[in-house]
């Protein structure tokens, strides 16, 4: 959270990535919190939880894996369209216009490993239909970032269709 919320993402991005991921993008949602903000009070909350539960845990920057960037900049391309089409269908059509676009922004300036997550989020929260082929890459990816073996599954394994 702290990467997406302290990142040179305009608040407008950072509120689009946020709506469309927790799928509060639609006309008619009421839900109308500024994503920065919200991510922070969220980060605050987690943190005193944790001081809480584990004080003696000390938090430290995450590495920057760039050398992860290009794979997961090709699957977002890839995906495009298919997420496009999921997003528009299911919320008001205006965040299907930024979504991708946003995600290779946040792969490039802020984190591939950030970016990565919030496309398999955003791939099974919109029922994104993805291959084989597609859900190896992404399973390869995952294990590049050091994710645990069943992350990618738990995430995406019921969107893998065939095309």
């Amino acid at each position: 959270m702290r990467l997406l919320t302290d990142s040179t993402l305009s608040d407008d991005a950072v509120t689009a990535l946020w709506r469309t991921a927790a799928r509060r993008s639609g006309a008619d949602e009421a839900f109308d919190a500024d994503g920065r903000a919200w991510l922070r009070e969220i980060a605050e909350v987690c943190t005193a939880w944790l001081a809480g539960v584990a004080p003696s845990y000390v938090s430290r920057a995450p590495t920057h894996r760039e050398d992860v960037r290009e794979p997961v900049l090709h699957e977002v391309r890839d995906v495009r369209p298919a997420l496009d089409r999921a997003v528009a269908r299911q919320t008001s059509g205006a965040a299907a216009d930024a979504i991708t676009p946003l995600l290779e922004e946040t792969v490039t300036s802020v984190d591939p490993d950030l970016g990565f997550r919030l496309l398999l989020h955003l791939v099974d929260r919109y029922d994104v239909a993805i291959g084989e082929t597609q859900f190896l890459r992404y399973k390869e990816i995952g294990a590049r970032l050091g994710f645990r073996g069943a992350y990618v599954t738990d995430q995406v394994s019921e969107c893998v269709r065939p095309r």
